[in-house]
C-alpha cells in the first residue's frame, strides 16, 4: 500500500533513470534477483518538482550492507539555486505495519493499543527532515544509504 502512496506522490511525466546497480528484466524473469541485489529507480518530472523512488531488493530476505546510492539529478525544475528534498521510506523500521506487527509477537487479535501502533506504522513516512539542496546548472548530487528490502521516494522541489 505504501508503494502506491509514494506512486501518488509522483506527477508529471516519467522520464529515464539508469543505475548501475540494476537487475535487467531479462534477468529478473529467467532467475528472479538471486546474484547480485536490484538497486535501481523510476523517475517523473513536473514543473516545479521531480521524484525519485529508488529500492534496493534480493529475493532472499536477508542481511547484508547498505547500498550507497549516489543520484546524479540533471534537467532539474530549478536552474539555479535553492530546492527541497524530501525522503520517505519504506524499510524495517518505517511505513511498514508488517514489521511491527512482528515485533509485537504477531497477534492474532491486536489490543486497542496495538491496534493504534499498527495504524501508524502502516502510514507512508517522511524520513528525516527536508533538506535544502543546492542546484547548479539545473544538477545536483544526492547520496542516501539505502536498506536491502527498501524503498524510498525523494522530492526535489523549487523553492
Amino acid at each position: 500500500m505504501n508503494v502506491s502512496r509514494m506512486f501518488s506522490k509522483m506527477g508529471g511525466q516519467r522520464i529515464k533513470a539508469a543505475s548501475s546497480g540494476a537487475v535487467s528484466l531479462d534477468d529478473i524473469m529467467k532467475s528472479g534477483v538471486r546474484g547480485q541485489p536490484d538497486v535501481a529507480a523510476l523517475a517523473s518530472i513536473e514543473a516545479k518538482k521531480l521524484a525519485v523512488m529508488i529500492w534496493h531488493y534480493h529475493d532472499d530476505d536477508l542481511l547484508s550492507p547498505d547500498a550507497q546510492v549516489e543520484l546524479a539529478l540533471v534537467g532539474l525544475p530549478v536552474a539555479n539555486g535553492e530546492a527541497t528534498l524530501r525522503q520517505y521510506r519504506i524499510d524495517a523500521e518505517h511505513s511498514n505495519a508488517f514489521v511491527a506487527w512482528q515485533k509485537m509477537g504477531s497477534p492474532t487479535a491486536p489490543n486497542d493499543r496495538q491496534y493504534e501502533q499498527l495504524l501508524k506504522a502502516g502510514q507512508l513516512a517522511q524520513f528525516g527532515l527536508p533538506e535544502k539542496i543546492i542546484v547548479t546548472d539545473g544538477k545536483t548530487i544526492v547520496k542516501i544509504n539505502l536498506p536491502r528490502q527498501a524503498v524510498s521516494l525523494l522530492t526535489l522541489e523549487r523553492n
